[in-house]
């Protein structure tokens, strides 16, 4: 029976990472309940006797201590997310509030989280669905690890699981390999990425995919040190002979004749494992993980110093032959340009690693100020908004680090537990390394191969957190300590010891018999709260997929999708009730039918104005007069401007921003309009239950920015004599200040907080926020929104001042790309004299950075004269502090000022100092053939 389990282990080993790396909906479902099934399966064989042969018995499995930590793991977890962790609470004085450290200025707590009020009488977990979710993760995990280790501990069990292990780690590296060549920017060129990301293989993250690699190159590694170790053991170097292959013996032991005696020991499947090796270390390089690179690295360094340990030169030029197979591939698959990119950019580690470091410097006060209890496993994604300072359109869900997101979640007991989980592992690994047998040491070079990779890659990313990954790492680690805590068969000869290894070995079979019957339960609880789980997943993702494909103007998903989805997230709902995010799409469900049907009729009514042009086109088409001409014409526009308006226009036009904007420009023309909109059938039906779904997520977990924001949205469409308004509604603004203080550096929502603002007349709210949002320097994605929008609503002289960034650096820079010369457009000037003003104030007199702005901004003002006067006094300083552009841009000004000469010597210093050839050829035809012109006049 167990022979059977452990081929299934190794079929669930070798499929699952090819589910999204299991993230597919259902798959967990499917795994805990095959979990459970065999926990009672493995529990069922420990109560039958022992078989009377020898060769079918069971080895017996002692009591291994990280089980304990395990169990303690899955405990505390469930104890943050119940009602009895109310009491811990309450005793320890209310310490563990999980409160942000950054409040706004001029919010209480109370404002600031609606949780916090109510913070001594709520369990640890800020939400409890949340910790309950990363229990059924943990619950699987830990249920694998105990299968493992109770079947894998005999040689013949574990290795087909090490053979499907190196086996998905090629199969993933040669298909990510293939992706990289023919990149659709979906993952397995068919499943659609709706939040982002970096496929490679069957992973949404590279960084992902790299994890799962080095546990698949960990189980390559087995391989070859296993044939070494027998090598060594069996035959042993000093007395190999290759006679019989036409060799004569030689004792001495040169370089050649280990290699030759080594070559002569293998076998066909351990030159596949060669190069399973050289294959899986291509795929990490290719994945472009820099995490995945430092840890391959460190772990395979590791292991091919175990495996010197057995034949030092051997170990050596093994490391040579799969790095340079590797690279090898890497230079076919012509990767090797973004590898040295990214290999590069380690040499400034503070900015390849500022975005985590900001990060986790922003984490560091929270996790302090809830050290001892941690907010709950698995609610990260929820916490971390309110914490951030570091500007980003997306919300942090993992902390890049799974060693600081333990001590935020699960507090400093979580970091000790798993730090003593690893601790366990590494013994095992380290128990095995020293025995004698050369399975168990191949075995022991595997694990800490595995364990070294693992612990690097997890202090730079999360991807452990993937079922393919944790499945994985599970059943090596469960195989590794369950072969190290296997007893010897045979007796002991002392009839006292005798005696007491018999009690100590019945103690121990009732305590796994009890483990094994209490993770069989649990699993099957975890399969049902699973089940909800999934259900939620999957109507999230076709509703956001739904989304995602109208807004990019492709064929979406009929309706029917919409059906089926609102189904699932109602079959959430009925299983966990309490599950903020599943009411929260089904809000979002309600919002896509109402956007559905009025593109419907945006659609119509352009298909019906085109059709009535048409017919005013035919009509007039015999007449000649030039007034009718002149219709004609405009009609044939007008028609072809209808006809430009595409799927995606007319779906953003739909937006909840857009539909709020309009309503409230409708409010002002005529309050009667808007009372009778709010009666519209469809409003009722969709946006004021929509309403009802996100007042519902807001009160079941009021930690969410967008729950408040959706409702500040629909505010203005629900009826005003609603009871559900009477009860102490908040303002619409109030709303706006709730989102922001629960995520005030995410720059999406200062976008969308500031547009909403604008609509209902608030404009120093708008201001202050797109303010804010302009300010964040790096790949700020709603810049051209929010300077559009300023252009349309706000006046320029506040716009120019209050708006954009007060340096003269940005101010030229918006300059640049977004406004039109003095002789086109009257914001440029005002601009210009702004800009002017501000250099004046923020730069020394006379300097060289005043005369390098002052000649740019005149440069793209059109003030030729005024900008060739400051180039010259910039040329005066000659210094090599100003930017390469100068050179360019002086011939440029001295070109429209008719100073022909000068400004072709100026492009030929360019031409030496290498400056973009193409604008240089341009600009020097334009200058002789507009001196040529000049000449020829005289």
């Amino acid at each position: 029976m167990f022979r059977v389990i452990s081929y299934l282990l190794a079929a669930i080993v070798f499929a699952t990472p090819w589910f999204i790396g299991g993230n597919w909906p259902f798959t967990r479902c499917v795994l805990a309940g095959t979990g459970a099934f065999g926990l009672f399966v493995v529990f069922v064989t420990q109560l039958l006797p022992a078989p009377k042969d020898p060769k079918l018995a069971t080895p017996s499995v002692g009591f291994p201590a990280v089980w304990l930590f395990l169990v303690a793991g899955c405990l505390f977890t469930a104890f943050q997310a119940s009602d009895l962790s109310i009491w811990l609470q309450e005793r320890a004085g209310a310490a563990n509030l999980a409160v942000s450290v950054h409040q706004t200025v001029g919010e209480t707590i109370a404002q600031s989280d609606g949780t916090q009020s109510l913070s001594a009488a709520r369990p640890i977990s800020v939400h409890s669905p949340a910790t309950r979710e990363k229990l059924v993760d943990l619950v699987l995990a830990v249920g694998v690890f105990l299968i493992s280790t109770m079947v894998l501990n005999r040689p013949d069990r574990i290795m087909p699981v090490m053979v499907a292990l190196a086996a998905s780690g090629v199969s993933i590296s040669f298909i990510g390999i293939l992706l990289r060549l023919s990149d659709n920017g979906k993952v397995l060129w068919q499943y659609e990425l709706i939040g982002g990301g970096s496929p490679f293989g069957s992973f949404v993250n590279s960084n992902n995919a790299a994890g799962f690699l080095l546990i698949g190159f960990s189980a390559a590694i087995f391989f070859i040190s296993y044939k070494l170790n027998k090598w060594k053991l069996q035959d042993g170097p000093d007395n190999l002979t290759l006679a019989e292959a036409g060799w004569e013996s030689n004792t001495r032991r040169t370089i050649a004749s280990l290699v030759l005696r080594f070559v002569a020991q293998l076998e066909s499947q351990h030159l596949y494992f060669l190069a399973a090796l050289a294959i899986v270390v291509a795929g990490v390089f290719t994945s472009l993980s820099r995490g995945g690179m430092l840890a391959l690295t460190g772990s395979g360094l590791v292991g091919f110093f175990l495996i010197a340990r057995t034949s030092r030169i051997v170990g050596v030029l093994l490391t040579l032959t799969i790095l340079a197979g590797g690279l090898a591939l890497v230079g076919f698959a012509d990767q090797a340009g973004g590898i040295a990119e990214e290999l590069d950019s380690l040499n400034d580690l503070s900015t390849a690693a500022a975005p985590r470091v900001q990060h986790w410097l922003d984490a560091i006060p929270f996790a302090k100020n809830n050290w001892l209890l941690g907010c709950g496993n698995g609610t990260y994604r929820l916490v971390s908004p309110s914490f951030d300072s570091f500007f980003s359109t997306k919300t942090f869900a993992h902390a890049e680090s799974v060693y600081v997101e333990t001590l935020i979640e699960m507090g400093i007991g979580g970091l000790l537990l798993l730090i003593a989980v690893l601790a366990c592992c590494t013994a095992a690994s380290l128990k095995l390394l020293y025995r004698s047998d050369a399975f168990d040491r191949a075995l022991g070079v595997a694990g800490v191969t595995c364990l070294i990779g693992q612990s690097i890659a997890a202090s730079l990313d999360f991807g452990i957190y993937q079922p393919g990954n944790a499945l994985a790492m599970a059943m090596l680690m469960g195989g590794i300590v369950g072969r190290a805590a296997t007893f010897s068969n045979k007796s002991p000869t002392d009839t006292q010891q005798q005696e007491r290894t018999t009690r100590k070995s019945f103690k121990c079979k009732i305590a796994i018999l009890g483990l094994l019957l209490l993770a069989a339960i649990t699993c099957s609880w975890a399969t049902y709260e699973s089940y909800g789980i999934e259900s939620r997943r999957a109507g999230t993702r076709t509703v956001r997929l739904f989304n995602e494909l109208r807004t990019r103007g492709q064929k979406a998903p009929s309706l029917h999708t919409l059906e089926q989805a609102e189904a699932q997230l109602k079959t959430a709902t009925k299983i966990r009730p309490d599950d903020a995010n599943a009411n929260y799409y089904l809000g979002e469900l309600s919002v896509m039918r109402y956007r559905h049907l009025q593109s419907e009729k945006i659609a119509a009514d352009l298909l019906t104005q085109i059709e009535d042009l048409e017919k005013l086109k035919a009509f007039e088409e015999n007449e000649s007069t030039a007034e009718v001409t002149a219709r004609r014409e405009q009609i044939i526009a007008q028609q072809e401007l209808l006809q430009d308006v595409d799927d995606s226009r007319i779906w953003n036009s739909t937006a909840l921003l857009a539909l709020h904007q309009s309503f409230r420009r409708a409010e002002r023309i005529d309050s009667k309009s808007a009372n009778e909109a709010r009666q519209d059938t469809d409003v009722q039906k969709h946006l004021q239950t929509a309403w009802g779904y996100y007042q519902l997520a807001e009160d079941l977990c009021p930690r969410v920015p967008k729950t408040q924001l959706r409702l500040a949205q629909l505010d203005i469409f629900m009826p005003q004599d609603s009871e559900a308004l009477k009860l102490d509604k908040p303002s619409e603004s109030d709303r706006i200040d709730l989102a922001l203080a629960r995520a005030n550096a995410n720059t999406q929502l200062l976008f969308d907080c500031g547009f909403l603002a604008l609509n209902s007349g608030d404009q120093p709210t708008a201001v202050r926020l797109w303010s804010k949002c302009l300010a964040f320097p790096h790949r700020n994605t709603h810049e051209k929104a929010v300077v559009e929008l300023c252009q349309a609503e706000l006046p320029m002289r506040l716009f120019f001042e209050k708006v954009l960034p007060q340096t003269p650096h940005q101010l030229t820079y918006y300059m640049r790309r977004y406004f039109e010369p003095s002789e086109k457009s009257i914001p440029m000037q005002l601009l210009a004299d702004h800009t002017r003003n501000v250099i004046q104030r923020d730069t020394l007199p006379n300097s060289l950075e005043q005369f390098w702005l002052f000649a740019e901004v005149a440069l793209l003002n059109q003030d030729y004269e005024i900008a060739t006067k400051n180039y010259a006094e910039v040329e005066k300083f000659n210094s090599s502090k100003v930017a390469d552009s100068f050179r360019y841009h002086y011939a440029l000004s001295l070109f429209h000022s008719k100073q022909y000469d000068e400004a072709m010597r100026n492009v030929k210093i360019c031409e030496l100092e290498l400056y973009q050839p193409r604008k240089l050829k341009k600009l020097s035809k334009q200058i002789k053939r507009e001196r040529s012109i000049k000449f020829s006049t005289q």
